[in-house]
């Protein structure tokens, strides 16, 4: 019996942590195996029992804040800071909570405000995710890996786009669409769901948009799950990320 997996996770909001912990439980009693995440940013307040405002930025800010340092970084500071500044990046992290990884979430709708790269979104020729990838790995100066105990989580253009893959292309809502189409080039998921009668709520400068309550996101994460083969066929980065999760069970 293996034994169960443990990740650290940096993501946008409370209903993607929410969305995920259910997932990756769900997926990983398929495996054979129990999944723990451990919330890094944002963090619930124990006051309040509320998180924070966070977004990308606030993935972005996570991952500077706890990027590996370089000597001349740490030589630069006072003498009795430097083995606490040596100490302070997501590896120890991951080594302290005898984790397996560490798990960064970020949607991929932001590429276009990301501007502290030496090159904009405009100008790469890649993929939307390919762009937020290099992006985040930038922040936490890493270099690309495939054998790695992270794993960037980028779904294009959003998470709700796997939720949207959970519906057959022969549904009403995608009559609009020239078939066959790829889901994760379509950026109005949220505006599909809506369609398709998912609660909505009324925002005062947005209008219609999906309801984000934890409870929600809980049983989004069931849909998904049920059909998690279709999701995986229809969205790369639900497939990957399965992949990852295979990967990090058979090695344990």
């Amino acid at each position: 019996m293996p034994k169960k997996l443990k990740f650290l996770l940096v993501c946008e909001g409370p209903t993607d942590i929410a969305f995920l912990k259910r997932l990756n439980e769900k997926i990983a009693g398929n495996l054979g195996t129990t999944i723990e995440i451990q919330e890094m940013s944002p963090q619930r307040d124990a006051t309040s029992d509320s998180y924070p405002p966070h977004g990308w930025t606030g993935v972005r800010s996570w991952c500077k804040a706890n990027r590996v340092k370089s000597e001349n970084e740490i030589n630069s500071i006072d003498s009795p800071f430097k083995d606490l500044l040596r100490r302070k990046n997501w590896k120890a992290l991951v080594s302290v909570a005898n984790a397996d990884g560490l798990i960064v979430q970020m949607d991929t709708d932001i590429a276009e405000e990301i501007r502290d790269l030496p090159y904009r979104y405009t100008e790469h020729r890649g993929s939307r995710r390919d762009f937020c990838h290099e992006a985040v790995l930038y922040w936490m100066r890493e270099e690309p890996s495939l054998d790695s105990n992270y794993y960037i989580l980028l779904p294009t253009y959003a998470l709700e786009t796997w939720l949207l893959a959970v519906h057959e292309p022969n549904e009403s809502v995608f009559d609009d669409l020239t078939k066959p189409f790829n889901y994760e080039e379509l950026p109005d998921a949220e505006s599909r769901l809506l369609e398709l009668g998912y609660q909505a709520k009324r925002n005062a400068h947005q209008g219609q948009r999906l309801k984000k309550k934890e409870i929600q996101y809980l049983e989004y994460a069931d849909k998904v799950y049920e059909k998690i083969a279709s999701v995986k066929e229809r969205c790369r980065e639900a497939h990957l990320f399965y992949d990852f999760l295979i990967k990090k069970n058979a090695a344990n």
